[in-house]
């Protein structure tokens, strides 16, 4: 089952401005870092022309929607809206604008815990881990700071620690949204759904319109093979976040479990309208086009054709990309291509133990020139 989880981490003068236009140096589709707390963002009323402030940046970083003329937009939850371009920094030149900044002021916590969110997104965890441990010393009841560290242990997938500094963030903050939700992410992972499931819960009942607990808990629902109450909490993700593309795909699984193909190649269509370059979506698309169980479903030519495009998108190293394309040529009736490309998936061993006797299995059926169905 091939499925993405997406969760979030934490904190940070809105107006919106109309008729957008991209400028060179735009940073539409960059991801930006909050140089502050608290920064509020909204947009002008159309017909009135009054500022409407919608909510509260409480998150370190965001994705850009919009850039004009000393604005951006970005979307937090459900809602969108434009706040001052200097107030955020891109995520890029974040480590070295919050390290002068501690350079200034060696017991600015926001500078190290937004410095370490930069460290995060650059795959130096051990790195960001020391910031968060300086965050922590300078203020131990910073739940922030407990919250974040414990996200920079779920990346390491050292769960018992992260769910550790979840424990003090909710022991210091028991409305703490972001904590509940990340806590439930360290529990599923851990396989204690219940437990999971209550955190869950917890959070989307302390913020009702959070995207993220939402898809979380669908994946959840995924894993414990229950598609109709994933497909439910994706529908919610979707209405609360229409561009939310792995909530597409991931209803694709979900339809795919419940073996209702048509909707889960229209899903899978609707996430590559959103990215024509997702890989989640290609490859999902690819799989179910190769090794449906349904014949009037299969079309192993177009199988080839899109699982090639995800392999090309991550340069031939992404091995369940590789695997994808092995059964897409089995179902095209080039067993020596799909021999090929198995094998060279299943010499990692990393991604041959992940694997296990599936991925053996598979590279054997091929070798007898036998293509895959999946269920």
């Amino acid at each position: 089952m091939r499925t993405t989880h997406r969760t979030c981490l934490i904190a940070l003068l809105v107006f919106a401005l109309p008729n957008l236009a991209r400028a060179d140096d735009s940073w539409v589709g960059r991801v930006v870092v909050m140089k502050e707390t608290g920064v509020k963002f909204g947009h002008t009323d159309s017909k009135t022309g009054q500022e409407v402030y919608v909510g509260t940046l409480d998150k370190m970083m965001y994705k850009v929607l919009a850039d004009q003329e000393g604005w951006l937009r970005v979307q937090h939850n459900d809602k969108k809206g434009w706040f001052r371009k200097d107030k955020a920094v891109p995520v890029e030149d974040a480590v070295a604008y919050f390290s002068e900044q501690i350079a200034a002021n060696p017991k600015n916590l926001l500078a190290y815990a937004h410095r370490a969110a930069a460290l995060v997104w650059k795959g130096d965890i051990d790195a960001a881990l020391q910031d968060y441990d300086e965050a922590i010393r300078l203020n131990p009841k910073a739940a922030p700071a407990w919250n974040n560290r414990g996200a920079a242990w779920f990346t390491k997938r050292d769960f018992d620690r992260a769910i550790s500094d979840f424990n003090k963030a909710i022991e210091l903050d028991p409305k703490y949204v972001e904590a509940y939700n990340y806590r439930g992410g360290a529990l599923h992972s851990k396989k204690e759904f219940d437990k999971a499931i209550g955190d869950f819960n917890k959070a989307i009942e302390l913020e009702p319109k959070f995207v993220e607990a939402y898809a979380n808990r669908a994946t959840l629902w995924l894993d414990k093979n229950e598609p109709d109450k994933a497909i439910k909490d994706y529908d919610e993700v979707i209405r609360l976040d229409p561009s939310y593309i792995e909530a597409f795909n991931n209803r694709g699984v979900a339809w795919r479990q419940k073996k209702q193909f048509d909707k889960a190649l229209r899903d899978y269509d609707a996430a590559l309208q959103i990215d024509p370059k997702s890989i989640p979506a290609l490859n999902s698309k690819a799989w179910l086009l190769a090794t449906c169980p349904d014949a009037k479903f299969r079309d192993g030519k177009k199988a080839v054709e899109v699982a090639r495009q995800a392999c090309e998108l991550t340069e031939w190293k992404n091995n369940q990309c590789l695997d994808t394309l092995a059964g897409a040529y089995a179902e095209a009736g080039q067993f020596d291509e799909a021999v090929k490309w198995m094998t060279k998936a299943l010499e990692d061993q990393e991604y041959a133990k992940q694997a296990g006797d599936m991925g053996r299995k598979l590279l054997e059926q091929y070798k007898q020139k036998k293509p895959f169905r999946d269920g």
